[in-house]
C-alpha cells in the first residue's frame, strides 16, 4: 500500500515532470478583449460578471482570482479552465 501523502507518478527518475498553472496574462487579456468588444467599462463588466471592480483591477495587475471569481470569469467568458492554463516543466 502506498503512503496516502506521496503522489503517485509514472515518471521515472530523471524524467521531467509537468505541472499546470493558471495563465493569468491570457485570462486577463481575454476579459479585456470581451469588455472592449462589448463596449463595457471595467465597472459595468464586473457587475455583469458578478465580481467587484477591484477584482478585475487585481486581475489586470496579474493577481489570480479566488476560486469563486475564477468560476464567474470562466462562466462569463463561456470558457473552460484548460483554456487558460500553461504547462510548467520541472526537472
Amino acid at each position: 500500500m502506498t503512503d496516502p501523502i506521496t503522489p503517485i507518478t509514472s515518471a521515472a527518475p530523471g524524467d521531467r515532470v509537468s505541472r499546470w498553472e493558471l495563465d493569468i496574462t491570457k485570462l486577463a487579456l481575454a476579459v479585456e478583449t470581451v469588455l472592449t468588444h462589448r463596449g463595457l467599462s471595467s465597472r459595468k463588466g464586473a457587475a455583469e460578471i458578478g465580481l467587484s471592480p477591484s477584482t478585475l483591477t487585481r486581475l489586470k495587475q496579474g493577481q489570480k482570482p479566488d476560486a469563486d471569481g475564477l468560476i464567474a470569469l470562466l462562466t462569463w467568458l463561456k470558457a473552460e479552465a484548460r483554456d487558460f492554463t500553461k504547462e510548467i516543466h520541472q526537472p
